[in-house]
């Protein structure tokens, strides 16, 4: 997270950078700079890349400064949501049980 502060205060002097990242820790920092307002919307450009049977395709992710992310593509960083669905999900089956004995 650290990495994208660096990379958005190149940004801020006016500098151009190009990242390729399979990070959901820098992604998710650029979206909440921009929800902060601590970086313009018009400053950062997501794109998701889908390979299909044409090659491969890029998609811009819209990333909103009140809502974040508008247009979540498919499969953009899923497991990782549903893999904190799954920890929240076991962590209260087991409270749950605790609770019970």
């Amino acid at each position: 997270m650290q990495v994208a502060d660096f990379l958005i205060s190149l940004v801020k002097i006016d500098r151009s950078v190009v990242v390729e990242t399979h990070s959901d820790h820098v992604v998710n920092r650029i979206v909440r700079r921009i929800v902060e307002g601590q970086l313009s919307p018009e400053d950062a450009a997501i794109y998701f890349a889908h390979n299909d049977e044409d090659g491969t395709r890029f998609e811009r992710v819209d990333v909103d400064d009140v809502f974040g992310i508008v247009n979540w593509p498919e499969g953009f960083f899923d497991q990782d949501a549903d893999e904190q669905a799954a920890i929240i999900r076991a962590s209260l089956r087991r409270r749950a049980d605790s609770d019970q004995n």
